[in-house]
């Protein structure tokens, strides 16, 4: 059985960084490899709330690979390699308790499943500019992804300003396990197109700010098949509005990176994200600070907080607590240490969720809403 859809708040973590790159269409010159592992670990389900199946729910380890190097004059590429394993159990559905809550039901804590991805960039720059081509490939037994991308970026103002666009397809295959048992979909497809825009301006020596837009249009099948009642539209398009503010403090040699996310969908799904993180002794060997994000967002408008079976199997309906009115506040502390021309770094982050931290109001609050941990280690080498 696929995790794919269990590692939403993984993502969210990923996608959310804590800071700003050095946006610049100029040819890196260095050669730069670097691996990393990472757990992610659930907390376990309420065990008053479990009507069926295991209580001990994902955990998840992640191991990565990244090579990028300047090639020539004017060329650049990188390649990166990732493999997760996961195991646990997580939520098939959601019934109405006799006090009006909801109960969950679990599946088993049979799943077992591994994923490996790898992708590849290659990138032509001239002139402050520059334009790459990537492609790339997502498997799991269950579960096959394959996408393609093109990102351009170019410098302006002797390189205080840095317009970037990119764009990218994806085109995924879905074949659940023991679908005739649990008469699930047997094969299903769905296509994503994305396209992200952004602008990154100097405002001083220290100081910088991005704002970017970005659209995605999901379609095909987009119900979730290990639910025992996920029926979704065949079409999502999703919108995002970011801006991200760096500045340094030289006279504490620290660095204050502070990140906005606004999310609204076709589903009516509306979300902010608000994250910061603290960088003490960037001139030094030893560099570290805590971060802290907080997380909101409203409910989709067919979602249930219980599933509906007097309704047809044509009307759209989720109990997905991803899909409800929620909030989450996460927290952790990162840092990294380097020698010469090795770096290695470690981050911990803590992720609890409810809907009594969502900045909308919910008469019930998800039994499925998700707690865990990440711990992260690693290391890097540039030459």
């Amino acid at each position: 059985m696929t995790a794919k859809a269990q590692i939403g708040p993984l993502a969210l973590l990923s996608a959310a960084a804590l800071s700003l790159p050095a946006f610049s269409a100029s040819q890196p010159t260095e050669r730069v490899v670097s691996v990393n592992t990472s757990v992610y670990q659930e907390g376990d389900a309420n065990a008053a709330e479990v009507v069926f199946g295991d209580l001990q729910r994902f955990r998840v380890k992640t191991n990565q690979f990244n090579l990028s190097a300047p090639i020539g004059r004017d060329w650049s590429m990188s390649l990166g390699y990732d493999n997760e394993a996961m195991s646990g159990a997580s939520p098939w559905g959601t019934v109405a308790a006799s006090d009006g809550s909801g109960d969950l039901i679990m599946s088993g804590a049979s799943i077992d499943d591994s994923r490996n991805g790898v992708d590849v960039n290659l990138t032509r720059h001239w002139r402050g500019q520059s334009l790459g081509i990537s492609v790339g490939y997502s498997g799991e037994h269950d579960y096959h992804s394959r996408s393609v991308g093109l990102n351009y970026e170019r410098d302006f103002f002797k390189q205080n300003t840095t317009l970037a666009l990119s764009a990218s397809y994806a085109s995924d295959e879905l074949t659940p396990t023991d679908a005739q048992l649990f008469q699930r979909l047997e094969k299903g497809s769905k296509h994503t197109r994305s396209f992200y825009a952004s602008v990154n301006q100097l405002l001083s020596p220290v100081s910088m700010l991005n704002l970017g837009f970005g659209i995605t249009k999901r379609t095909g099948e987009l119900s979730d098949p290990y639910k025992l009642r996920d029926i979704r539209p065949g079409k999502r398009v999703e919108r995002t509005l970011t801006a991200s503010y760096r500045r340094y403090f030289d006279w504490q040699t620290s660095s204050l990176a502070v990140n906005y996310r606004y999310f609204w969908d076709s589903y009516s799904v509306g979300a902010h994200t608000l994250a910061m993180s603290w960088m003490l002794g960037e001139e030094t060997a030893l560099q570290w600070g805590p971060m802290l994000r907080y997380y909101s967002q409203s409910e989709a408008a067919f979602y249930t907080p219980f599933d509906r079976y007097d309704q047809p199997d044509t009307m759209a309906q989720s109990s997905d607590f991803r899909l409800s009115t929620f909030g989450a506040v996460s927290y952790g502390l990162k840092a990294r240490y380097r020698m010469n021309a090795v770096q290695v770094s470690m981050q911990y982050e803590r992720y609890d969720s409810g809907s009594g931290y969502a900045l909308s109001s919910t008469k019930t609050t998800h039994p499925g809403l998700v707690d865990f941990d990440v711990v992260s280690l690693g290391a890097e080498y540039r030459f």
